[in-house]
């Protein structure tokens, strides 16, 4: 099925696996509806719509699901000039991000992490997300190329796309592990463009899954390294 996507709160197209059970949402409801149950039970997810509840995990608000903040200020609103969004996004100005607080103790070694990200400039090298510890799972951009947008399971690279300033673009990672393989699917506005198979250990023992920044890669300043590679524009509907 072909789909023309375009990003409004009352128009979310978003694949969504968790433990195991692939769960196909496509669900023409407003954001709040999450915390009804209206797309067949994700795990986590954030509208960002209320600025006071910018973090607040809309299926299981508590300390230990809601995300927190990593770096700086995320702030909810909608940058100048921006089309096809109806309420807020969490909006990140190149040095804030948030953390989420899910793992492959909770997610399973299958699951998928979607959401749709807006880039606003491309002057300096941006992490959409990654894990914490490493590039286990990662979609960041590439060096030298701050609109060419990598893929990583198991810090192994699975491609890169290119995608254009200032238009929004979502994004689907999928991991599904069957035996010692954990295969990631990478599809950008619902269309399969990327896929590699990397052994479980790679994914789940050597490297591990232990959290993910939002809008930051992990950090190697302790170690004199590069820093956090913060995201500079909008992030938003973001779903496990």
């Amino acid at each position: 099925m072909k789909m023309k996507m375009i990003h409004t709160k009352a128009s979310m197209v978003v694949t969504v696996k968790a433990r195991g059970i692939l769960l196909g949402v496509v669900a023409g409801v407003l954001g709040a509806l999450v915390a009804r149950g209206d797309i067949n039970d994700p795990l986590a997810y954030w509208s960002f719509d209320d600025t006071e509840n910018l973090l607040v995990n809309q299926v299981t608000p508590s300390p230990y699901h809601n995300a927190s903040v990593l770096l700086g200020a995320p702030v909810a609103g909608v940058a100048d000039g921006t089309s096809g969004i109806v309420g807020n996004a969490l909006m990140l100005d190149g040095t804030a991000a948030i953390r989420l607080p899910y793992h492959q103790d909770n997610l399973g070694t299958s699951f998928t992490l979607a959401l749709w990200y807006w880039q606003q400039t491309n002057d300096t090298r941006q992490s959409v997300y990654q894990t914490r510890d490493n590039y286990t799972a990662t979609y960041e951009a590439e060096i030298g190329a701050h609109s060419r947008f990598a893929s990583y399971a198991g810090q192994d690279y699975v491609g890169a796309i290119t995608t254009e300033l200032r238009e929004w673009v979502h994004l689907t990672h999928t991991f599904s592990t069957v035996g010692n393989t954990t295969t990631l699917s990478v599809y950008t506005n619902g269309v399969f463009v990327l896929s590699k198979n990397v052994t479980s250990n790679a994914m789940f023992g050597v490297n591990q899954v232990r959290g993910f920044h939002v809008g930051a890669a992990r950090s190697e300043v302790a170690l004199g390294g590069w820093g956090w590679r913060c995201f500079k524009g909008m992030i938003d509907e973001l779903a496990l």
